[in-house]
């Protein structure tokens, strides 16, 4: 008698990675060759990351600054020593005026960053003489450019005008006529309020004067003894508003025109009364 069999879920079998390069340069092949025999014989993560890096795509192997090799090196070197190893491309950086002694290793070193390095003394490698000064990834920096610095990816995320959202939207310009629909007004969606917006409409709920004459008569008398309070108050709601100068003229116009509603409820309130 035969059992049945069961129905194996095959949906998540395909594996999206890489397993060669997808380049046919004859260089970047025998370098994998190189690596895979590396970690093959010494089972060594650091020549397993490097043979994996050397099959991803440019976007995954983004360009990395001389100034950001130095920051890393400046951290995590023991000694000028220190190989410092990229899978990618090392640029020239102007902002930096000196650069100090380096040994680099990298798939790509641009003109200016080389002369750079060989004139401050360093030394620039190639990955087949990385092999043979650190087969292990011994007394070496691993790094990596930013692959998120890209312009493409300012526009993931949340969609634009999203409250909390950073996101840069796809726009053909900026001006007048542009962006003037959904998150900008009620009737399409929603409108967001920004930070200012908000802390300024709270600010006048505070200042203005309560409607009920009762209310303010009654309080009229401890509202100017604690002028210091009043003052503070006004300060903080301000903080976020304007500069220093302005906040203490807008202060003593708040606190005049407080006055001036004050004495007008208490005239109408004696007559009512």
């Amino acid at each position: 008698m035969s059992g049945k069999g069961i129905d194996i879920c095959h949906k998540w079998d395909r594996k999206v990675r890489r397993t060669a390069p997808k380049s046919l340069d004859v260089y970047l092949r025998l370098l994998v060759k190189l690596y895979r025999f590396l970690y093959r014989r010494t089972h060594k993560k650091f020549n397993k990351i490097i043979l994996r890096r050397l099959f991803m795509s440019q976007i995954n192997k983004p360009v990395i600054s001389l100034q950001k090799v130095v920051r890393f090196m400046k951290v995590k070197a023991k000694d000028e020593t220190t190989i410092a190893v990229c899978v990618g491309t090392v640029t020239n950086d102007d902002r930096m005026l000196t650069v100090p002694k380096l040994r680099i290793c990298a798939l790509r070193v641009t003109e200016k960053a080389r002369a750079r390095i060989l004139k401050a003394g360093g030394e620039v490698l190639t990955f087949d003489q990385l092999a043979l000064l650190a087969p292990t990834g011994k007394n070496t920096v691993l790094m990596q450019g930013k692959r998120n610095a890209r312009e493409a990816c300012t526009h993931f995320g949340k969609a634009p005008g999203v409250p909390h959202s950073y996101t840069r939207p796809y726009v053909r310009s900026r001006g007048r006529k542009f962006e003037r629909a959904r998150g900008r007004r009620t009737s399409c969606g929603y409108k967001k309020i920004s930070k200012k917006a908000s802390s300024f409409t709270k600010l006048t709920q505070i200042t203005h004067p309560i409607a009920d004459q009762s209310l303010i008569i009654e309080n009229q008398n401890n509202f100017f003894h604690e002028d210091e309070l009043f003052d503070d108050c006004l300060i903080n709601c301000l903080n976020s508003l304007r500069p220093c100068d302005a906040k203490i003229q807008l202060v003593s116009q708040l606190r005049l025109r407080v006055a001036a509603t004050l004495s007008t409820f208490t005239v109408s309130g004696s007559t009512g009364y």
